[in-house]
């Protein structure tokens, strides 16, 4: 049964369509035979959206869709219960390809840049940003900017929604990752390596790790979850409950506030797909800060559910069942300051 007490709306400025193709023994510049190919709609939002709708959350999906290909995308959302709202843009849909090799495991991806916009479609989307606030517990917004979007995209869609009291989740890279920033938003989810781009430096302990977020914190937001694959998760966050009210406010910045650290292990599992685990923990969070749960649930659910999604061959699939039961097998401990 779908969860209609709130809806949790996602922001994907680059949609895609996930192509991964199965080889035995990839060769670069020879001709490769496909032992198994899928298709799957992609782009991060899309995916914290699909696994949403797997837990029985009602989840809207908005950002940039290219005119080439949207009706495939929007027809598997729809059949997946997604809401859509997305402003359409000229050009295709970008494909994104991800080559598995069977014999000796290596994964290749190739990513297109995807169709570009201009200043009155990035209005077009601002406006349905705030109309989602209107009925939204948590926006996400996540994933790369499409060629032509403002770098201070999710600075301005992120401060929008924090005028109007809705919590919001960030999972970005590069520049739109530290514009972002800039809004504190509610809950950021890097993985290590774009903290270690953010940072500019590369992290060898956990202990380093817990500084950087512990510093993404006291500019003014509220929970970092660092995913780390299958070595798990790292949150830092400023008090206990991730349901803790956004009117609290961010603190100033340099001001002296506590904060916790907790070390989630993942359990073992046989990897089948990872693209798609990250947004799977995103999705995790979402549902847990849409239910007000502590720090210690959400982060072990998050961590399952990422688990659960990089066992499946599918992007943007998982057993809820599956992360259900891994939810028990991870490992969680709280960190002393």
């Amino acid at each position: 049964m779908r969860d209609s007490r709130f809806k949790i709306t996602t922001v994907t400025p680059n949609p895609a369509l996930d192509k991964v193709l199965w080889i035995d023994g990839f060769q670069t510049g020879k001709v490769n035979r496909v032992v198994e190919m899928r298709v799957d709609p992609g782009g991060k939002g899309i995916n914290v959206s699909r696994f949403l709708s797997k837990l029985g959350k009602h989840t809207r999906a908005t950002g940039f869709m290219g005119r080439g290909h949207a009706p495939f995308l929007i027809e598997q959302l729809s059949r997946e219960s997604i809401e859509t709202d997305f402003v359409d843009v000229s050009g295709y849909v970008r494909m994104n390809l991800k080559i598995i090799d069977r014999v000796n495991g290596c994964e290749t991806e190739i990513n297109e840049p995807g169709p570009a916009v201009c200043e009155a479609e990035v209005s077009a989307l601002e406006d349905k940003v705030r109309l989602s606030c209107e009925d939204s517990s948590v926006i996400v917004f996540a994933g790369s900017l499409p060629p032509g979007c403002p770098t201070d995209l999710y600075y301005r869609l992120i401060a929008l929604a924090n005028q109007r009291g809705v919590r919001t989740i960030l999972d970005a890279s590069s520049d739109a990752l530290r514009e972002g920033l800039r809004a504190a938003p509610f809950l950021v989810k890097p993985n290590l390596q774009e903290l270690e781009e953010l940072f500019g430096t590369r992290f060898q302990r956990d202990t380093e790790i817990i500084d950087a977020a512990r510093e993404i914190v006291r500019s003014g937001v509220k929970i970092v979850v660092v995913s780390m694959g299958s070595d798990g998760a790292i949150a830092v966050a400023r008090g206990w409950s991730v349901g803790d009210s956004a009117g609290e406010g961010a603190p100033a910045k340099g001001s002296a506030v506590p904060v916790r650290a907790w070390r989630a292990f993942a359990p073992e599992v046989r990897v089948g797909n990872t693209v798609g685990a990250g947004d799977a923990m995103v999705a995790g969070l979402a549902a847990s800060l849409a239910r007000c749960d502590d720090i210690a649930t959400a982060l072990k659910f998050a961590v399952a559910a990422g688990s659960a999604a990089a066992s499946d061959p599918g992007t943007g699939q998982y057993s809820v069942e599956l992360a259900r039961h891994l939810q028990s097998e991870v490992v969680l401990t709280q960190v002393s300051s």
